[in-house]
């Protein structure tokens, strides 16, 4: 059981790892708006760090395992998802406005896939550390939305 939890908190700290990893490419690949990415990139790490916290702890590990309602093999395809998409960037180029929206549409998933489902008799400790990322995670796809929106206005100009 306790492989099983470790898994799951493992595969939600690696999927912050890995959005951090895009944005952080997304910094390289649009100079212009580095400190915008770079600041977004360093909360993911955040997250990833808040989340490896929760790892110490067994009551946290066996609540994982038993109430969160999240899925190993889900979390596993939505970071192989994005390895892949950054990877295809990576080789065929993106542009800042495709960079905002799959960036607003990752962020949305977060909050509807995974998020939104640790809701049920939350430990104190678990539901303030779910707290920050789902206010960080509201707040980034917000940003998006924002950005998105200026980029599109920008290239109608």
């Amino acid at each position: 059981m306790k492989s099983q939890t470790a898994g799951v908190l493992e595969l939600l700290k690696q999927h912050e790892l890995v959005i951090k990893q895009l944005y952080d490419f997304f910094a390289e690949q649009f100079p212009q708006k580095k400190d915008f990415w770079l600041k977004i990139a360093s909360e993911e790490q955040r997250h990833a760090d808040f989340l490896q916290t929760l790892e110490t702890n067994e009551s946290y590990v066996n609540w994982f395992v038993e109430s969160s309602h999240l899925g190993v093999a889900a979390i596993q395809f939505s970071i192989d998802f994005l390895i892949q998409e950054r990877e295809r960037m990576n080789v065929s180029g993106t542009t800042l406005l495709k960079a905002y929206a799959f960036s607003k549409d990752i962020e949305d998933a977060l909050l509807e896939k995974y998020l939104s489902k640790i809701n049920v008799n939350i430990p104190p400790e678990i539901a303030q550390v779910v707290a920050v990322l789902a206010a960080d995670t509201k707040r980034h796809a917000q940003e998006m939305a924002v950005a998105l929106l200026g980029e599109r206005k920008a290239q109608t100009k």
